[in-house]
């Protein structure tokens, strides 16, 4: 095995990284987009982990008062750039739940 020359626990430090040919990142395809299109970067491994994803989640644990707008912004964008769908979760006590965006 080859020995480490860099590693990074920070998505943005990884796609630098990747960008200046150091090796392989695992990152989000919304970090990553405009790199594989303008041919900086190219997918690989994907028949591994083809269309993987991973789960991201915003969560506030603040008081009875309204979200801070500097909270409110972050929870817009995050989920204007993840675009999930509304998902209907099981409750324990068998009712449902719907998670959506804020």
């Amino acid at each position: 095995m080859p020995p480490v020359i860099a590693r990074a626990s920070d998505g943005e430090a990884a796609r630098l990284l990747a960008l200046g040919g150091v090796g392989l990142a695992r990152l989000a395809r919304f970090q990553v987009d405009a790199d594989i299109g303008s041919g900086a970067l190219m997918p690989v491994l994907e028949d591994v982990h083809p269309g993987g994803s991973e789960d991201i989640h915003t969560v506030y644990l603040g008081g009875p008062s309204p979200l801070p707008a500097r909270v409110r912004a972050f929870v817009d964008f995050m989920a204007d750039r993840c675009r999930l769908p509304d998902m209907k979760l099981p409750h324990p006590t068998g009712s449902v739940d719907l998670i959506t965006r804020i």
